[in-house]
């Protein structure tokens, strides 16, 4: 599923991948341009991937927080966070890393989580989607994980509406 993310983004994007099983590491220190080359690079680093054990939410999505500045405003900011395990790296209190991501979120930065298998916090992961502008979605271990992925990756490339803005004319509501 990680690899379809990766491999339909568009030359003009930018992104890194971060893996956080024990500690965070960061395929690049910073965004990428998604190019042929930065996409083989992408791919080349979630082949890699392996699961170690230990699940370090909170330092993770901090990291991904620091990735985005206030440049380029007019460019859409995502973070996609696919989990399939509870916070036990690090910061493990639901309270204190809903907190420090509040703490460290950048203006138009907005995040999308997914929990993968039973053994995820859904209460922590709607919240921090729901405080960032996201959606949280589930993937139970019989559902296809590429399907749903895909389907979001699609919706995220392709939105219906930005930036809405509702004119009233002056009259009261």
């Amino acid at each position: 599923a990680l690899l379809y993310g990766v491999r339909i983004l568009r030359p003009q994007d930018r992104f890194n991948v971060i893996s956080f099983a024990g500690e965070e590491h960061l395929m690049e220190s910073g965004l990428i341009a998604a190019d042929d080359k930065g996409r083989q690079r992408g791919e080349a680093f979630v082949k890699a991937l392996k699961p170690v054990g230990g699940t370090n939410i909170n330092q993770s999505l901090l990291a991904s927080l620091s990735q985005f500045n206030e440049t380029n405003r007019d460019r859409p900011k995502i973070i996609v966070f696919l989990t399939d395990g509870l916070p036990t790296v690090g910061e493990t209190n639901v309270s204190r890393i809903v907190d420090n991501v509040r703490k460290a979120s950048r203006p138009g930065v907005r995040l999308f989580t997914f929990g993968v298998g039973y053994d995820v916090n859904t209460a922590l992961l709607d919240k921090l989607a729901a405080e960032n502008g996201g959606t949280a979605d589930y993937v139970e271990p019989k559902e296809d994980l590429e399907v749903k992925v895909s389907n979001f990756f699609t919706k995220v490339n392709y939105p219906v509406l930005t930036d809405l803005k509702f004119d009233m004319g002056g009259a009261k509501t």
